[in-house]
């Protein structure tokens, strides 16, 4: 009976051909042998290490290269920035100079045209004399001349006095008294026009060799509505001092 219980038992489990009924498992993990260690020997790692070396100095002396040719080229544009600097400086100085001169060269110009005569002398009984002289002025300039007023004053001194303040004294009356009035003429360039004439008293009792200067001035406006002024001075002496005499010159005429 258990003889056949046992060829039942193995009737419910045939066994696959080719197989063992007591084969024996595999392993679940296996351990990968260890992979080869190479030892290098000490001459070549000395050469490794040099190496390594020179490429650190290499990269290090060109790093220090690049430093220096930055800041050669931050100089250079520092320069360049100011010679930019300079020349656009010099550029306005010389549009500002060529401005003046153009101004210059348009604008006009009012001075005496001849010097100034005598043209009549008229004694005091109490010994005086009134001396009348005849001017003429005239536009040296390149435009007209509006409200051209010249004025003088005589003044009784010797060859040392200093006239330049009765100058400026006639052109501060008539900057003052007439140019708000709005008067005088419009001369044109290179159009010339007579002074009105006028009588000066001589007041030199006791006076040793008097000179006699004619300080003036000449006001006007260009058309820039500028005010212009021309200083002028001439004199004589009693020995020139004779009907149709030309006077002589203290300076040159300036204008401003």
């Amino acid at each position: 009976m258990n003889k056949k219980r046992h060829e039942k038992h193995h009737e419910g489990h045939p066994q696959q051909p080719g197989t063992r009924a007591n084969s024996v498992q595999e392993p679940l993990m296996k351990i990968p042998n260890p992979l080869p260690v190479q030892i290098e020997s000490s001459s070549k790692g000395n050469e490794r290490y040099d190496e390594e070396k020179k490429n650190r100095e290499t990269t290090l002396r060109t790093a220090k290269h690049l430093n220096w040719i930055t800041g050669v080229a931050a100089a250079i544009s520092l320069l360049a920035l100011v010679a930019l600097y300079m020349s656009i400086s010099v550029s306005r100085t010389q549009a500002r100079i060529a401005q003046q001169e153009f101004e210059m060269s348009q604008r006009p110009w009012v001075g005496l045209a001849d010097p100034i005569t005598i043209s009549k002398l008229v004694d005091d009984p109490r010994g005086s004399m009134d001396i009348e002289i005849t001017a003429k002025v005239k536009n040296f300039g390149n435009s007209p001349a509006f409200n051209v007023v010249p004025a003088l004053d005589l003044v009784i001194g010797n060859g040392g006095t200093d006239i330049r303040p009765a100058i400026d004294k006639v052109c501060a009356r008539l900057e003052g008294d007439i140019m708000p009035l709005k008067v005088g003429d419009i001369v044109f360039p290179g159009d010339s026009y007579s002074f009105p004439t006028e009588a000066y008293r001589r007041l030199d009792e006791g006076q040793a060799d008097p000179v006699y200067f004619f300080p003036g001035c000449i006001l006007y406006i260009d058309r820039d509505k500028k005010i212009k002024h021309t200083k002028i001075c001439q004199w004589t002496d009693n020995e020139h001092l004779k009907v149709g005499a030309s006077l002589s010159s203290c300076s040159r005429q300036s204008a401003d």
